[in-house]
This record gives structure tokens, sequence and C-alpha cells, in this order.
């Protein structure tokens, strides 16, 4: 698709949009991938007086969004 021969007049849209696609996937399964991880470590932290109906709140540390 994006080989070392290949110039951008001889890239077809269609292969543009199949490539933007898989990135969305990819970027979508490691999103999804990293909110388990959340979760798992959350499960393993404990927390003070916690109730079973408590929300847990994630933040990421490095953006501070919730």
């Amino acid at each position: 698709m994006f080989g070392p021969n290949s110039t951008p007049e001889l890239v077809s849209a269609n292969e543009i949009a199949d490539y933007s696609t898989s990135w969305m996937y990819l970027k979508t399964a490691i999103r999804l991938e990293n909110l388990l991880k959340l979760e798992c470590l959350a499960r393993l932290v404990p927390r003070p007086n916690a109730t079973k109906f408590s929300p847990v709140v994630y933040t990421v540390p490095s953006t501070g969004r919730i």
C-alpha cells in the first residue's frame, strides 16, 4: 500500500480509507485494553469506606481527564 516505490499520485482513495479505518480500530483496541487494565488495577486497590454500590471514578494521571 504505502511501499517505498509508491508515490502519492499512485495511492488510491480506497487504500487511504482502508488505512485510516485500520488505524481507528487499532486505536480503539488499545484504548479498550488500557481501560481493562485500569479496571483490574482498581479492583486490586482497597478503597476505604467503599460500599458495594459506590461509583468508581477513573482518572488518567498524565492528562487528569476522567
